[in-house]
């Protein structure tokens, strides 16, 4: 019954990411020639400070809200009584994220020509709040979830082609991309009501939940810093354009990050059920399948967006996005050290309650990034922000590493290791001998994709890889 949830829940998770996914790219090129590199510097900065606020409201409910909604969702009554603490507590860091921010608008005179945007995109930092997303991942509601999501991204792309027509229609993009993004979460809290009692009066108490909540939080905003600070600091250090360049590349690498960490993320509360019930077996299985799956596909990813930066910066974004095709190449390298720390964080350490030691290591990584954001930016404007980044998180990727040594055996994770990296070098070669042979710059880039994975996967049969070779057993499976 466990393996039929969590299919079905990575399943509907991963239409999810992959919408994610398509959505950059149908967007990216669109309104990088709309709104022009200065434009989506602005909006990207924007997004990036607001950001800040809305992990302050959230206050540690996405990783602590979900582990206590997964252990609490059998029992209605005690499920309500959680949620409405927890939603009691969002709503006073809510309030506080709204005080900081508006002190925030008052200390610093480099925001004043944000000002209009900050205003009009801060009404998300409420919204996300309301949305209670930590529930209904707890609930494992993942098909609500990814419907939810479908709809109204839809109607956000519709909306952005009509209303968004030059550069001068920032504020615009700002409504619609609410309408997307923070709309659905008025849709959130109505749907909570069939899990929750809102009505009934019952003693809260909170005490209790305070102490994981800070660790919780301590933990997002030490990995929010050093996700953020490398936009806001080039907002307020560098130049509009250079912001551009590297929100728009960063971009791209999300897209692959999000549709790989997607399955780690869903995942998380069946290794949180493992552990309460002390299911080592299971449980390690869980974690052989899931390390596998992310080895074995963000290695040949790296290496593919790393040979084919130019030409997804140039079909995408066009000439003027060029020169952040270098950031593209540094930021490709971040890929298995991003996806590996996240399965360790997400599937060992938080199911095991070590809150502190994420809690410690990002943190220290936060302090780490802005110090080389600091000295790299001055002198090397987004690059120099891209390689603080890489170098935060392989530092923490190596940490966890280390400490979980004693925790579980990485014996059959990284096993197969030599394979991937064997069967990317027949990639890397292929897909070389395609980018020199084929001057279409959308022929060329579709062939050494779809050619490249394909040889990539067929080397792992041939060497007979059980986690590839049963990937495309599911997936013969799927189209009988």
């Amino acid at each position: 019954m466990v393996k039929q949830s969590l299919t079905r829940n990575i399943l509907f998770s991963s239409l999810k990411r992959l919408f994610e996914v398509l959505v950059p790219i149908i967007t990216i090129p669109y309104l990088s020639k709309t709104l022009l590199p200065d434009g989506i510097g602005q909006v990207n900065f924007v997004k990036s400070y607001i950001a800040y606020f809305v992990i302050i409201a959230e206050f540690g409910l996405s990783g602590y809200g979900t582990r206590e909604i997964t252990r609490q969702r059998n029992s209605k009554e005690t499920l309500s009584k959680v949620t409405k603490e927890l939603f009691s507590i969002s709503l006073i860091s809510t309030f506080a994220a709204y005080i900081l921010f508006f002190i925030s608008l008052f200390l610093f005179n480099k925001l004043q020509p944000y000002l209009s945007l900050l205003l009009l995109y801060s009404i998300s930092i409420f919204l996300t709040t309301l949305g209670m997303e930590w529930l209904f991942r707890g609930l494992g509601e993942f098909k609500y979830i990814s419907i939810r999501y479908l709809i109204f991204r839809i109607l956000m792309l519709i909306l952005m082609f009509v209303f968004v027509k030059n550069e001068n229609n920032i504020k615009e993009y700002f409504l619609v991309f609410m309408v997307g993004s923070s709309l659905p979460n008025i849709f959130n809290f109505l749907y909570s009501f069939k899990f929750i009692n809102w009505k009934t009066v019952v003693p809260l108490v909170y005490k209790h939940h305070l102490k994981s909540l800070l660790f919780f939080w301590w933990h997002t905003i030490s990995i929010t810093i050093y996700e953020l600070t490398d936009v806001t600091m080039l907002g307020l250090m560098s130049t509009n354009t250079e912001v551009a360049y590297y929100s728009t590349t960063h971009k791209f690498v999300f897209m692959v990050n999000a549709l790989l960490c997607n399955v780690t993320m869903t995942a998380i509360p069946h290794a949180v059920h493992y552990i309460e019930v002390q299911n080592s077996e299971g449980y390690m299985e869980l974690l052989k399948n899931i390390g596998n799956f992310l080895l074995m596909f963000s290695i040949p990813l790296s290496f593919l967006c790393f040979l084919l930066s130019k030409d997804i910066i140039v079909l995408f974004c066009g000439l003027l996005f060029l020169p952040s095709y270098i950031i593209m190449n540094i930021l490709a390298l971040s890929i298995c050290p991003f996806l590996f720390a996240g399965f360790i964080g997400n599937l060992i350490l938080l199911p095991y309650r070590k809150e502190k030691i994420t809690m410690f290591v990002n943190l220290c990584a936060a302090i780490l990034n802005c110090i080389l954001n600091y000295i790299l930016i001055l002198y090397y404007s987004a690059i120099g922000a891209a390689i603080s980044s890489i170098i935060s998180q392989y530092i923490v990727c190596l940490f966890y590493y280390v400490y979980t040594r004693s925790m579980i055996s990485y014996k059959h994770l990284l096993s197969n290791i030599m394979q991937y990296f064997c069967a990317s070098i027949s990639m890397i070669i292929i897909v070389l001998l395609l980018k020199y042979s084929i001057s279409t710059l959308l022929l060329r880039l579709i062939l050494c994709t779809v050619l490249g994975i394909l040889v990539y996967m067929l080397s792992l049969i041939l060497m007979k890889n059980i986690y590839m070779i049963n990937f495309y057993k599911k997936i013969l499976t799927r189209r009988r």
